[in-house]
């Protein structure tokens, strides 16, 4: 359990400090997923998924797993925004969490900017 910690630690505080421009980090520190959110839509719900897909396919050609968070949306009393779900395991080390850190992130600059 120490070594899942420290790995969700190390992923979250790469994503903080790499301020990733266009996405927020939002998740509970005793969980072991991060959601991406974008930090303002692009006009739609629609759009908004749309870029997202875009951003976990450059990450998943790549060789790093992620995947966007899915919801019934006919059947949400309270919709949550479209995101990217990033999981931690224990069996991820410091180098691989660094990388996909840094892989989020240059996927986000090609498809946001």
């Amino acid at each position: 359990m120490h070594r899942f910690l420290c790995g969700f630690f190390c992923l979250f505080v790469c994503l903080f400090v790499f301020r990733i421009s266009g996405l927020r980090v939002v998740g509970e520190s005793f969980s072991p997923a991060l959601h991406l959110r974008l930090e303002n839509s692009y006009g739609s719900r629609e759009n908004d998924v749309k870029l997202l897909k875009r951003i976990v396919d450059y990450c998943v050609n790549r060789g790093i797993a992620l995947t966007q968070a899915r919801y019934l949306e006919k059947e949400e009393k309270c919709l949550p925004s479209p995101s990217i779900r990033v999981v931690v395991t224990v069996e991820q080390t410091e180098q691989e969490l660094d990388k996909a850190a840094s892989l989020i992130k240059e996927a986000a600059e090609s498809v946001l900017n």
